[in-house]
């Protein structure tokens, strides 16, 4: 059995190099972009609850993101190969 995780055909590293500075409060979104201007918003309500505890799942979820761009999920691999891949995003989180 072989997996192939290539979802729509375009590399992310861009979008999340962008994502990760406006999450993390250090830029200011594009509010023209809803999704740099939603993460903004929602990041920084967060803060305003319990900045220690948003503060401390950043590196989670940016793990995370960097999984969702990796490029092995272009190609396709076994389920052992795949269990691995997930264990990169999800065993680490």
């Amino acid at each position: 059995m072989a997996f192939c995780l290539s979802g729509y055909g375009y590399h992310l590293t861009a979008y999340n190099g962008r994502l990760m500075p406006i999450i993390r409060g250090e830029e200011v979104p594009d509010r023209s972009v809803p999704v740099q201007n939603i993460s903004y918003e929602l990041w920084q309500s967060m803060r305003t609850h319990d900045q220690e505890l948003a503060d401390g799942i950043l590196e989670p979820l940016f793990i995370f993101m960097r999984s969702q761009t990796d490029k092995r999920r272009a190609h396709k691999m076994s389920l052992g190969q795949y269990l691995e891949y997930r264990n990169k995003d999800i065993g680490q989180a």
